[in-house]
């Protein structure tokens, strides 16, 4: 299914009309209608807006394999902390990082729920990481240490 037939099935689910959905995301609804049969690509910015309302994963939104409209949910809002949290140029690590953790599921040897548990750990982890790194490098701490 393509990103316009899938905006316009989730749309649909949450009983939205086009209208209703573009006051919701901030855009026309000439421009939904776009999105829907496929004429126009949204933004990033808007696609994440998207995603968000119509309660649906950006992998659903963006790959025309993906059935599952939650795969990858738990990705979408991780990587919105991290963006929200220390800005655009943490999140290609944090992606990457992800990327990391698939890859040791993709021999098939761990369970689903161990795997899910791991993600969720490395997250965890990757969110304290920054933030140690943050206090530990952020420009008032230096000028702090070069006055003591």
């Amino acid at each position: 299914m393509s990103m316009g037939e899938k905006l316009h099935h989730a749309r649909l689910e949450l009983n939205l009309s086009q209208s209703e959905l573009a006051v919701m995301v901030g855009i026309s609804d000439r421009t939904i209608s776009k999105y829907e049969r496929n004429l126009s690509i949204p933004r990033t910015d808007i696609l994440c807006e998207l995603a968000s309302v119509l309660k649906v994963s950006l992998s659903y939104l963006l790959e025309d394999e993906v059935d599952d409209t939650q795969k990858d949910r738990d990705h979408d809002f991780f990587l919105a902390e991290v963006r929200d949290r220390f800005g655009d140029r943490a999140v290609p690590a944090a992606r990457e990082m992800l990327a990391s953790t698939q890859a040791l599921h993709a021999g098939g040897s761990v369970t689903p729920e161990a795997m899910v548990s791991f993600k969720q750990a490395m997250m965890v982890v990757f969110i304290d990481i920054m933030e140690e790194t943050k206090e530990m490098y952020a420009p008032k701490q230096r000028k702090k240490r070069k006055l003591e």
